[in-house]
């Protein structure tokens, strides 16, 4: 989800952080061949939801192409998002 939000840059609007969040709901859905609404609900931490929309947004996030498995960087991105309680 990270990678998704990261590489569809900072949200002009409100309508276009939900547009972006939406949109790697549903790719983070595909790579798990879930529904968007279990991957939301079940494997999305919602931080980085709240994290992106906010104004602080995701600088400092290595923009990287969306593709699993996720490289150490982006991984290392993550934890330390997630560790300084986005």
């Amino acid at each position: 989800m990270l990678m998704a939000l990261a590489s569809s840059g900072p949200p002009a609007s409100e309508r276009a952080a939900r547009g972006a969040v939406n949109a790697g709901v549903r790719a983070v859905a595909d790579w798990l061949g879930d529904t968007p609404t279990v991957a939301r609900s079940a494997h999305i931490d919602p931080r980085l939801i709240a994290r992106y929309s906010s104004t602080v947004g995701l600088a400092g996030i290595p923009v990287q192409p969306v593709s699993l498995p996720a490289g150490a960087v982006v991984e290392e991105a993550v934890a330390a998002l997630l560790a300084e309680g986005a």
